[in-house]
């Protein structure tokens, strides 16, 4: 018995030999994949201090107000005592506590009695109203796109210029009455 497997035909060994001269020729032709492009690396970001301020926590400004809040108190006190000691080594009396150096004196404002007196005074206050009430519009329409830090300090800052326009519009309305008193009488 002749053994069929062993021994390939001639069909089989032409199909090999066509497969094997076909193979260089197809590998030619395929190009090779191009390579991934890769994106441009971009450049490392640089921090500032602006950047910085941005990623702290309203927690976190809160904390550096106070502690600045709280240096300021120390040396107003240290300016203070010194104060003191200067006065007392100079054998003075010691000062009001308004004339210590970085004390805001509030010292009534005293109301003319004159009737041009009265007048430039009432000049003077709608002109400081007038002011008070730009300044605090320019606050207000900083509040309305300001993020949380934003608005903590524009509020800050709006407080004490509200005070001052209450009492500008106090002073305001006694100057008016004066004045309208002294220009009825006869």
């Amino acid at each position: 018995m002749r053994c069929i497997l062993l021994r390939p035909s001639r069909f089989v060994l032409l199909a090999v030999a066509v497969f094997l001269a076909a193979v260089p020729a197809v590998l030619a032709q395929v190009q090779p994949a191009p390579a991934k492009q890769q994106p441009p690396k971009r450049a490392k970001k640089v921090w500032t201090n602006d950047d910085v301020e941005n990623l702290r926590s309203p927690s976190d400004t809160y904390l550096r107000d106070k502690e600045r809040m709280a240096e300021e108190a120390r040396r107003a006190k240290e300016a203070e005592e010194a104060a003191r000691k200067a006065t007392a080594e100079k054998g003075e009396a010691p000062a009001a506590p308004s004339e210590y150096p970085g004390a805001e004196a509030e010292k009534p404002a005293a109301i003319p009695t004159t009737l041009p007196a009265l007048e430039k005074r009432f000049n003077e206050l709608l002109e400081k109203i007038a002011s008070l009430e730009r300044q605090i519009a320019v606050i207000e329409e900083e509040l309305l796109g300001a993020d949380e830090e934003m608005r903590a300090s524009a509020t800050d800052r709006k407080a004490p210029l509200e005070k001052e326009m209450e009492k500008a519009r106090e002073e305001f309305y006694t100057v008016r009455d004066r004045l309208n008193a002294l220009r009825r009488r006869p």
